[in-house]
């Protein structure tokens, strides 16, 4: 019997024809999605891929079994949005990831308030982590919303600013002269403002 996990993980190598996209889509590391495939190739006893230096593609019999396993993959996908939908209908349970540099924001209170007005007063569970953490768990699906400051550019989840700042630059209008001069030209008692 094969692997399941092993024939979708197949079908996104397949479907980008690079194990670096691939691995990207999947949020894995690349060698171990490589170790993945030549193991299913293993299991097969014969081929998938054709890669070089330069490019990845199928041969004869990944093509047939991409045939197969790219509706596996998509029933796959969607049992996993239903039976998240069924956790979080059940558990009326809103996780929420936190960013410890956000505590000051009166924006998360509110984020966190509509929630409670909405699900119930227990609905929302926080989750503390820094950025790199959150997104992590976004993307594995263990976080429902994170709450994270700017800068941030990621393509592959939505993105609803709650609130923008600017980084201002404070100096004494008697010291350090150097630091402010620097800066600006030479008007003291004045902020500096990164943009």
């Amino acid at each position: 019997m094969f692997d399941l996990d092993l024939l979708l993980r197949f079908a996104v190598v397949a479907e980008e024809l690079s194990f670096t996209k691939a691995a990207t889509r999947l949020h894995v590391d690349q060698p171990w999605l490589s170790r993945q495939i030549q193991r299913l190739e293993s299991q097969l006893g014969f081929p998938l891929f054709i890669r070089s230096t330069r490019s990845v593609t199928l041969t004869t019999e990944g093509h047939v079994l991409l045939g197969q396993v790219a509706e596996l993959a998509r029933v796959a996908d969607k049992t996993r949005a239903t039976i998240r939908e069924m956790i979080r209908s059940y558990n009326e349970l809103i996780v929420l990831g936190v960013n410890p540099t956000t505590y000051w924001l009166p924006e998360r209170y509110k984020v966190i308030e509509k929630f409670q007005a909405r699900f119930g007063p227990s609905s929302v569970k926080l989750v503390s982590n820094y950025k790199p953490r959150l997104i992590s768990k976004l993307r594995k699906h263990l976080l429902d919303v994170a709450v994270i400051p700017e800068p941030f550019d990621f393509h592959d989840l939505e993105t609803l600013v709650i609130h923008r700042s600017e980084a201002s630059l404070l100096v004494p209008p008697d010291d350090p002269p150097a630091l402010a001069d620097a800066l600006q030209d030479g008007t003291r008692g004045h902020t500096y403002t990164a943009h």
